[in-house]
């Protein structure tokens, strides 16, 4: 199963996220303190089946 992405409680897109985070990128290149105040932070969700290992019974 691929990530979720949530921003603000909400679900969006992989699409979505991705622009989100080059909007991020490009304010956080910015040496104005009001272009970093812009950034939006996003919650990436993996599967936990990803992580959990399987059981080695032997």
């Amino acid at each position: 199963m691929k990530a979720r992405y949530f921003l603000d409680g909400k679900e969006i897109s992989e699409k979505q996220a991705i622009e989100i985070e080059a909007l991020n990128k490009a304010y956080m290149s910015s040496n104005d303190m009001n272009d970093w105040l812009k950034c939006q932070f996003i919650t990436k969700v993996n599967d936990i089946r990803d992580w959990i290992p399987e059981p080695n019974f032997n």
